[in-house]
């Protein structure tokens, strides 16, 4: 009877041991992955920018434009800020500019689950034949890793 329990005690701290292991490799693994997915978050939402049409004289039009391609990136309460503030939000601002891109500057990790990163939004101006970039706006972006990943709570134009 010692010997069966012995037994069920030296494969239950194999068990603990193996489970460990595990745990300890998935969060050295989620540490390497982490910054780069976070950065896929910024890239993300520097692709679907020229899909807002802030110029839009519908409030209802640029909340639900704002709804459509940003809601996988920013943070239901950054959303609802930027849906009651238009103007404070990222996006198209007239019929021939849009932002092109989001350049990463700078990224600083505060937290494990929070980095502030500091950007360029790249805008280029429709020409005719051409495509030329007009300018660059300096921001900065709150990023937190919550339960469903990687979102946007802040944005600040530097």
């Amino acid at each position: 009877m010692l010997k069966r329990y012995l037994l069920v005690l030296i494969i239950a701290l194999l068990a603990a041991g193996g489970a460990y292991e595990l745990y300890t490799y998935n969060r050295s693994q989620s540490s390497i992955a982490d910054p780069a997915q976070m950065r896929l978050v910024i890239s993300g939402l520097g692709d679907e920018l020229q899909q807002v049409h802030l110029y839009t004289a519908s409030s209802t039009a640029i909340a639900k434009e704002i709804d459509t391609y940003y809601a996988f990136y920013v943070h239901p309460d950054l959303l609802a800020k930027w849906k009651a503030d238009p103007l404070n939000a990222l996006g198209r601002l007239t019929a021939t500019s849009r932002p092109d891109r989001i350049d990463i500057t700078k990224v600083t990790k505060v937290t494990d689950d929070k980095y502030v990163v500091d950007v360029n939004i790249v805008t280029v101006t429709n020409g005719v034949g051409a495509t030329t970039t007009s300018a660059s706006t300096a921001g900065e972006f709150t990023v937190v890793k919550g339960l469903d990943g990687w979102q946007i709570t802040d944005y600040k134009k530097l």
